[in-house]
């Protein structure tokens, strides 16, 4: 189903428009002179002029995400409106959010129009693209169901699919390269406890029936976290909630093959429990690799904030997880990405006194220990970040720099090690933190895009592209 286009255009405005023009004027009034090649003063030549994909007035927005295929892009952004933020209330949501989404075709140079693509009420969006376009995007409807919505390379967004029933508090997606697609969300039951459910989406295809994964119950509200594989394995990891008398563990399952007539099937198995990985306070995530190695990693606990790994070979079990950040540090806000051949890249936030203090990265090579972490940012880089890792070992971080107020990345070819700091904006407004989005495509071509506010009460998205591999 496609839903109507926003048309209030003083409402928002597109590339082009008045209000777009005056956002992208604040955010190169700073830095305002132009190279030779158009590229604002003070960026890094590999990264393009910040583009405009939406400004509005009179809508808030956040949740802005990005998703990259071979030649073309998908930005997606939520709750363009107001709508209750408390899970219990998204059954009596009269919120006008939605989700919008835009998307530059392979033949384009710029953004479409932002179109919405679910209808008002919608929350907890989640956008995805395979390597050759597949686009995927999820959200919970103001009855509180899950539904998708998937779009060709070269079609319009449309076989809108409901998933669920009532009763979802929180949801991922996860695509693989090959289009696979996997999703998992916590439902609450008839008697009030929250189970997790799981459906699975062959490459071309439409989601399968539901299937509750047995014995995973009373989650709280860390998780589920998802991650898929070109192979058809799947992982979903969650946690319990922790009370004053009560320390939970985390807990994951795996999609594997299930031996018998008249074939294999790919099924997700019980539950099982993640050692040392007691209350994540700050949350969990997930990567699987094609061989079926999984890397879980366990963010922040109640008596300090410290990150945690625990690694699953393929049809072995669940480590021990184990501390990867430096002793003595405060470290969170840890993401995850892993290759084709099983080379797993960490970032995470530094902290001194609660201030952020630099983003930190260790690496992993298939079957062996993590690296020592070491700083890839300045010491004032800040907490929002976002990492991107291919199929091909290509990775890129970026974050927002608190001294300068920049977004910086730091890019990894695959088999080295991330380079030096580049510039992907000019100082941004000082009236609040961009959350960046960050993709690759196959090929290693970076994009970013974040959502920013403006002096005079606007907002923002932008879109960054990396010109070179």
């Amino acid at each position: 189903m496609n839903y109507p286009r926003i048309k209030d255009r003083a409402s928002i405005a597109h590339v082009g428009g008045a209000a777009a023009a005056a956002l992208l004027a604040v955010l190169l009034s700073s830095e305002s002179a132009l190279s030779s090649d158009g590229t604002a003063a003070g960026l890094n030549r590999r990264w393009s002029k910040p583009e405009v994909v939406l400004s509005t007035r009179h809508h808030p927005v956040s949740g802005v995400q990005i998703a990259a295929g071979r030649r073309q892009y998908a930005v997606i952004l939520w709750r363009s409106g107001h709508s209750p933020p408390i899970p219990a209330a998204r059954a009596q949501n009269s919120g006008n959010s939605r989700v919008l989404a835009s998307v530059r075709r392979p033949s384009a140079r710029r953004f479409g129009r932002p179109s919405a693509i679910s209808p008002k009420g919608a929350v907890d969006a989640a956008l995805g693209m395979s390597a050759d376009g597949q686009t995927i995007a999820t959200w919970t409807d103001s009855a509180g169901s899950l539904r998708a919505i998937f779009r060709g390379p070269n079609t319009r967004w449309k076989q809108e699919q409901v998933l669920s029933g009532s009763g979802v508090s929180n949801s991922a997606m996860a695509i693989a390269p090959d289009g696979t697609a996997a999703v998992a969300w916590a439902q609450v039951s008839p008697s009030g406890t929250e189970q997790v459910w799981t459906s699975v989406r062959p490459s071309g295809g439409r989601f399968g029936p539901s299937m509750m994964i047995p014995g995973a119950s009373a989650i709280g509200s860390q998780g589920p976290f998802a991650a898929t594989a070109n192979t058809g394995l799947a992982a979903v990891v969650w946690s319990r909630q922790c009370g004053v008398s009560r320390r939970e563990t985390a807990q994951g399952s795996i999609r594997s093959p299930l031996p018998g007539p008249p074939a294999p099937r790919l099924l997700f198995r019980p539950p099982e429990p993640i050692p040392n990985s007691e209350c994540p306070n700050a949350g969990l995530d997930i990567a699987i690799d094609d061989r079926g190695a999984v890397i879980v990693l366990v963010n922040g606990f109640l008596a300090r904030a410290v990150v945690k790994a625990s690694v699953r070979p393929p049809n072995g079990t669940f480590s021990k997880a184990e501390r990867i950040s430096r002793k003595g540090e405060e470290a969170n806000f840890a993401r995850v990405g892993i290759d084709g051949s099983g080379r797993a890249v960490v970032v995470w936030s530094r902290f001194r006194r609660s201030l952020p203090h630099g983003i930190a990265v260790t690496v992993r090579e298939p079957d062996a220990r993590f690296s020592p972490p070491r700083r890839i940012s300045g010491r004032r880089g800040g907490g929002l970040h976002d990492l991107a890792v291919n199929h091909r070992g290509s990775a890129v971080a970026v974050w927002q720099s608190l001294r300068s107020h920049r977004l910086r990345a730091s890019y990894m070819r695959p088999g080295r090690e991330f380079r030096h700091r580049e510039r992907v904006s000019p100082p941004l407004p000082r009236t609040g933190l961009a959350s960046p989005s960050v993709a690759l495509t196959p090929g290693g071509k970076a994009v970013v895009a974040w959502g920013q506010p403006g002096a005079r009460g606007d907002v923002g998205v932008f879109v960054a592209e990396r010109r070179r591999g």
